[in-house]
């Protein structure tokens, strides 16, 4: 389903083509304070230019936080209309706010300035999977492996069109690729999750229970995958009791 193509900014970025440090631009004290130096300067080109990019790498999918990144990128995209990096943020943004039509444009034009760079490349087959166009994005997803060949989230975003490919959906090609997505991000727990549903469709039970227990054990605490493999090996739990 397009829901596991949401993938927070966070997720992104670790493909991605911003080169902050992580630690600094997780910072809510420096994105606080950036965010009163656009208010102060909202001319500042730079200003704007550091905050877009902070918003992208900080994780936050709120339909405020997306808003915000919009607001950032366009306010660098006004003086620099071919910043890639703006692009690209502003249509993962606007993606997650179910504007695939804008954002697709704006991914294609980004595409366009830089052919090369393989996490735009993934970001559009995301989008173009968001839109149904299941044949297009799967050949985005290949491109941007050749692209790209350690790219865990080409990897991951190529099972999840397998995932949610209609009438012609793969099981099989989807565990392949999410496997091939943790080969190169051993803690990619969404695909580990993912992958965790599809062993139960094929009837890999032992497998997808393994998995389940390896997130419940290693994925941080309060995370949404944590949460959801817990719950999954309750019921597990519960039906071999009853």
């Amino acid at each position: 389903s397009n829901d596991r193509l949401a993938g927070t900014g966070k997720e992104r970025a670790q493909d991605g083509i911003f080169d902050l440090p992580a630690g600094d631009t997780e910072s809510t004290e420096r994105i606080e304070k950036l965010r009163r130096e656009v208010a102060a300067n909202p001319d500042g080109t730079g200003m704007n230019d550091l905050l877009a990019r902070h918003l992208a790498r900080a994780g936050q999918t709120s339909p405020g936080a997306l808003l915000e990144t919009v607001d950032a990128c366009n306010g660098v995209l006004e003086r620099r209309p071919d910043d890639v990096e703006a692009l690209y943020s502003k249509a993962s943004a606007l993606s997650g706010l179910e504007d695939h039509g804008t954002a697709l444009e704006l991914i294609n034009k980004a595409v366009k300035l830089s052919p090369d760079r393989a996490e735009l490349v993934v970001l559009r087959a995301e989008i173009l999977s968001s839109l149904d166009e299941h044949n297009r994005a799967l050949d985005d997803a290949y491109k941007a492996v050749e692209l790209d060949p350690g790219s865990a989230r080409a990897y991951y975003v190529m099972g999840t069109i397998y995932d949610s490919h209609g009438a012609s959906a793969s099981p099989y090609m989807a565990i392949a690729c999410y496997t091939r997505a943790l080969e190169r991000r051993p803690e990619f727990f969404e695909a580990m999750y993912y992958r965790t549903l599809q062993r139960y469709v094929v009837g890999q039970e032992n497998k997808a229970v393994s998995d389940f227990r390896t997130i419940a054990a290693k994925a941080p605490d309060g995370s949404a995958w944590s949460a959801k493999a817990r719950s999954y090996l309750r019921g597990i739990t519960d039906r071999k009791t009853d």
